[in-house]
C-alpha cells in the first residue's frame, strides 16, 4: 500500500480488521483510529464505503445485522465479498453428489440476493425479492498474476449501491476434501503451497442436476492456493477502498465444538 493510502487506512475501520491491513502492508501507528482502503487497480474505479468479507451465504445478514440494514436504508456503497461456495454436500436433490453440491451452490446465491433485495426494499414480499432483478458480471481481481482468478459480481438493479461477489471456494463441510483434508480452507493455512478449486454454480432449472443453459458466461473452474485467496481479497479492499471492513469474528479462534466460529469463518477472516 502507498502512504496515501495507509493515511486512508487509519480512519474508520473496527479494531477486527487491522489484521487485514497489517497483511497488505500497511503499517499503522500505535495511536491511530483504525480505517481501511487503498489505492485503486487498473481494473475497477468503483469504490464503497463498506466491505463485508464472510465465508458463507448467511454469515452476513444473519450476524451483521442490523448494521448492514442500517447502512443500506441512508444507501450507504456496500460490497460483500463471500469466500466459499457454501455447497457441503448439497441437499442430496442430484444423483450425482457434484450436481447437488453446483445446485445448493446456485440456491445460496440466489437466497442471499433475495435477502439483500428486501433489505434495500422492506416493503417487498418474498416473492418479489426473489425475482428483483440483478446484474451479473465476471471480473478479474488479481490480473497483475500470472493465473489470475475470476469471480462472480451481482449488481441490484433498483439500488445499485448493493454489489454481491461470489469467489465460490469448496466449504469444509464438503466431503470431496474432508473436514480437515486437503483442500480446504485450513489446510491452505497449514501448507501455502496446497491448491484447492473452487465449485461452478449450476444455472440450470431448479432440480435439473444439469448446467444448462449456462450462466453466460459460467464462472471457469478455478484453482486457489493460500497465496491466491490473499491476493484476491487484498487486491478487492484495494479495488474498493472501503472506509469500513466488516469481519464475522467473534472469537479469537476457531472451535469445532461450537464455541466462537466454524472453520471457514475463522480462516476466511484470518486470510
Amino acid at each position: 500500500m502507498t502512504p496515501t493510502s495507509c493515511r486512508r487506512a487509519q480512519r474508520a475501520l473496527p479494531s477486527v480488521a487491522v489484521p487485514v491491513l497489517a497483511m497488505i502492508g500497511c503499517s499503522l501507528p500505535a495511536d491511530a483510529v483504525p480505517g481501511a482502503g487503498a489505492a485503486s487497480t487498473a481494473i475497477s474505479t468503483d469504490t464503497a464505503s463498506q466491505m463485508n468479507i464472510v465465508a458463507h451465504e448467511d454469515d452476513d445478514f444473519l450476524f451483521m445485522n442490523p448494521d448492514i440494514q442500517n447502512q443500506i436504508a441512508p444507501g450507504f456503497d456496500i460490497v460483500t465479498v463471500y469466500v466459499t461456495a457454501g455447497e457441503a454436500d448439497g441437499d442430496g436433490r442430484c444423483a450425482s453428489v457434484d450436481g447437488s453440491r453446483d445446485e445448493h451452490a446456485r440456491d445460496r446465491q440466489r437466497a442471499v440476493r433475495a435477502a439483500y433485495a428486501r433489505m434495500a426494499n422492506p416493503a417487498l414480499t418474498a416473492a418479489q425479492a426473489d425475482a428483483a432483478a440483478w446484474t451479473r458480471e465476471l471480473i478479474v481481481p488479481d490480473p497483475e498474476v500470472t493465473w489470475p482468478h475470476t469471480v462472480e459480481r451481482y449488481t441490484l438493479g433498483a439500488s445499485p449501491n448493493i454489489r454481491l461477489i461470489f469467489m465460490n471456494l469448496r466449504e469444509a463441510g464438503d466431503s470431496a476434501t474432508g473436514f480437515s483434508g486437503p483442500g480446504t480452507i485450513g489446510q491452505m493455512f497449514q501448507d501455502h503451497a496446497l491448491v484447492t478449486n473452487t465449485i461452478v454454480p449450476s444455472c440450470g432449472a431448479a432440480g435439473s442436476c444439469v448446467h444448462s443453459p449456462s450462466c453466460n458466461p459460467d464462472v471457469p473452474w478455478q484453482n486457489y492456493t493460500y497465496t491466491d485467496l490473499v491476493t484476491v481479497l487484498t487486491d478487492l479492499i484495494n479495488m474498493y477502498q472501503p472506509y469500513v471492513i466488516r469481519l464475522s469474528t467473534r472469537f479469537s479462534g476457531w472451535s469445532q465444538a461450537g464455541v466462537g466460529q466454524g472453520q471457514d469463518e475463522f480462516l476466511s477472516n484470518k486470510a
